[in-house]
């Protein structure tokens, strides 16, 4: 009887509390490329691309601002690639991810044109 009395008072208790609600995850993004790198960066193909972010969505924005023929965007993290896409871009052209269901921490975007990294950013996801 005891057990059942505790019960009772326990579920009473737990139902007194609002529900839980979960941080919204945003993401920041930093580039690692600069415009005296002698790394990635190859001729003017560092303009062709901004990089953005929507906070409120957790979703991570490419725009392309010129005509590319060619151009691969990847995001990895500790050598596993969770996005790897290529494609032909024209200017204006946006592409989303959403990265709500990602793991919090850093990742590494990488933007190639033909088959040449030309920007790199950190992609931070946090609570």
């Amino acid at each position: 009887m005891k057990n059942i009395i505790y019960l009772v008072l326990s579920c009473f208790l737990l139902a007194s509390f609002p529900a839980t609600t979960y941080a919204k995850k945003k993401i920041y993004v930093e580039s690692n490329t600069t415009m005296d790198s002698q790394g990635p960066r190859r001729g003017p193909v560092y303009e062709w691309v901004t990089i953005g972010s929507v906070e409120d969505d957790c979703e991570l924005q490419i725009i392309i601002n010129d005509t590319i023929a060619n151009v691969r965007m990847s995001l990895t993290r500790n050598g596993i690639t969770y996005i790897d896409e290529e494609a032909s871009a024209t200017p204006g052209q946006v592409f989303n991810y959403d990265l709500s269901e990602y793991e919090l921490g850093d990742y590494v975007l990488s933007v190639e044109v033909e088959g040449t990294v030309v920007s790199l950013f950190t992609v931070t996801i946090e609570e």
